[in-house]
């Protein structure tokens, strides 16, 4: 545990790698204006009722917030409004994703391709370090659960013709790998945030 702020110091110093950061600035700064987004929760502290009943009806008919209005919902304490915000929140998940369960875990809207391709492109950098590991678990568990995944589609298409049982089996079969994922990835984070290696 990180007790002092000298030790926090010392871990930073540690980890974090200007040289590694300042490739990805312009002109110094990131793409996040974090100044912007401080003097949009500053100058927005405690939005009347109406207003923030305004703003929820605009999420719900799915149009983007500013960030004044981001801001307005974030500086919310009012319990009732509160309230009203996850019943607007719920609606517009409904609306935009509707019931469906993400299924196919390596290919969860893309993200499983990007990240795989990034392992595959930086596990060089990391070779030799505790770094390296983590690459390679990340790349592990993406073909794992993509092989998986199409297990459950043949299964599926083969079994349903079958045995009437194919989609039965095939969710069993994503919903374990799903698990697995979520495990993998939790588990990775942990060895990361201490700064273990992951085993091959």
């Amino acid at each position: 545990m990180l007790k002092d702020d000298k030790s926090v110091r010392g871990w930073v110093r540690d980890r974090i790698k200007p040289e590694q950061i300042e490739k990805y600035l312009h002109n110094g700064r990131d793409f996040i204006d974090e100044s912007a987004i401080e003097r949009a929760l500053a100058s927005n502290p405690g939005c009347d009722a109406q207003r923030v009943r305004d703003i929820l009806a605009k999420s719900l008919a799915i149009e983007t917030l500013t960030p004044d209005e981001t801001a307005c919902l974030l500086n919310v304490t009012d319990p009732e409004l509160l309230t009203e915000m996850r019943q607007a929140a719920a609606a517009v998940k409904k609306k935009v994703y509707d019931n469906r369960i993400v299924t196919f875990a390596p290919l969860f809207v893309i993200t499983g391709i990007v990240g795989v391709i990034i392992a595959y492109v930086k596990r060089g950098d990391a070779r030799g370090s505790w770094v390296a590991s983590h690459f390679d678990w990340l790349i592990g568990t993406f073909w794992w659960s993509l092989l998986w995944d199409l297990v459950a589609l043949v299964v599926g298409v083969l079994l349903f013709w079958v045995l009437g049982l194919g989609i039965l089996l095939a969710i069993l079969i994503l919903a374990a790998t799903s698990i697995w994922v979520i495990y993998r990835v939790v588990r990775g984070y942990l060895a990361f945030k201490d700064s273990q290696p992951l085993p091959a």
